[in-house]
């Protein structure tokens, strides 16, 4: 072998070291990344109970998402007992927090009409008082949220709330039976935690009025 062939074999194995070290690398996923668990096939709502999501189906307690971008939450409820004739469209309270809500809406479809009021909740009612338009156990999107996040790691929880004269006051939705039409509350508004890029850790419905909101900024 020449001194030319001796040569390019020497450097030619330095570069292929160098080569599988890159490949090994990007292949690789960093240890103790944090990332968020996958969703349950089907929502963990109890019966009567209440949650915020990411998805209609009431599944998804975390996400990715991109800072200053709009996102959409939802409010989904597991029917209770004597199902849902009308409820309360719930706005969203979070005080401080790294995120904005810009808009309160509800999913409208043939089985219920909104009704504007001052001063309290707007509500929506079904429209033919013979049908159940939402039977116990069934899931119902009871709000619609626009939302900027300002960063994309940690965890945020946010409560449900209603204005009243005295201004915006923290309250788990309502709701009215279809069999009896009683009032009934719709439980778990009080501390609903999302998680960004990473599980959410869970507050305490007890402290929320403390820790509003827990993050990490990138």
């Amino acid at each position: 072998m020449d001194a030319n062939a001796v040569l390019a074999d020497r450097l030619r194995k330095p570069v292929l070291v160098v080569f599988a070290c890159v490949l090994f690398i990007t292949l690789t996923p960093a240890p103790g990344l944090a990332e968020c668990p996958p969703p349950p096939t089907e929502s963990p709502l109890a019966v009567g109970e209440v949650g915020l999501f990411f998805d209609t189906a009431g599944t998804m307690n975390c996400d990715e998402v991109v800072p200053f971008v709009i996102t959409e939450l939802y409010l989904v409820a597991r029917a209770p007992e004597g199902g849902i004739a009308s409820f309360s469209i719930s706005e969203l309270l979070i005080d401080p927090g790294p995120v904005l809500v810009l808009s309160t809406s509800v999913i409208v479809d043939n089985s219920y009409q909104v009704q504007v009021i001052i001063d309290a909740c707007s509500e929506a009612v079904r429209v033919d008082p013979e049908v159940c338009p939402t039977t116990e156990g069934e899931l119902l999107v009871l709000a619609v949220y626009q939302v900027m996040f300002y960063v994309s790691s940690g965890t945020v929880c946010f409560q449900t709330a209603c204005p009243t004269i005295a201004g915006i006051w923290p309250m788990n939705p309502v709701y009215t039976r279809c069999d009896t039409g009683a009032w009934g509350e719709l439980v778990g508004g009080e501390s609903m935690c999302l998680g960004l890029g990473e599980a959410p850790v869970s507050v305490d419905a007890s402290t929320w009025g403390k820790i509003k909101s827990i993050y990490a900024a990138d």
